[in-house]
This record gives C-alpha cells, structure tokens and sequence, in this order.
C-alpha cells in the first residue's frame, strides 16, 4: 500500500472523512485501485460511491473489497468462503 493509501486509511478508521477527502484529492490523480476503494468509503452518495468502486474494479478485477462493496451496494449477498489453516 503506498503512503498517501495508508494515510487515507488512517483517516477513515479514525472517521475523520474530512481529512480523508483532503488525501484523497491529491491521491486520485494518480489513483490505483486501492485509492478508488478507500474513495468510495469517503464517497458523497452512493452514486459516487458506485463510480469510485466501478474505477477500482476496471483497474483491478480482483480487488476482493471493492467488488465485494460492489455487489453490497446493489443489494447482492457477500459469501466469503472459510480460510483454511495449515
């Protein structure tokens, strides 16, 4: 994860959306699907939230958060499966 990704992150765990909107202003101009992710947790509506996931998708199809959220966000059940310990 790069620094302006965690930065961002830190920012929305600690529910400070104002600050994560400031990052996130500089970060999306060279965004990676990661960056698009933790914009849809900032995102003004869900319109806009749909848009950041959909960008974070089309630049990694298996960015497991942002396809997960996705289908959340229209109303589709999330089945992860179990993790297997070795």
């Amino acid at each position: 994860m790069s620094q302006k990704n965690a930065e961002i992150k830190v920012a929305l765990d600690a529910f400070d959306v104002d600050t994560a909107r400031a990052l996130l202003r500089d970060a999306l101009r060279e965004a990676d699907a990661e960056t698009y992710y933790l914009a849809s947790r900032a995102a003004l509506d869900d319109h806009q939230k749909q848009e950041f996931l959909e960008k974070a998708v089309d630049l990694d199809p298996f960015h497991d958060k942002a396809r997960a959220a996705l289908k959340l966000l229209h109303g589709e059940a999330v089945i992860t499966p179990p993790r297997f310990r070795y």
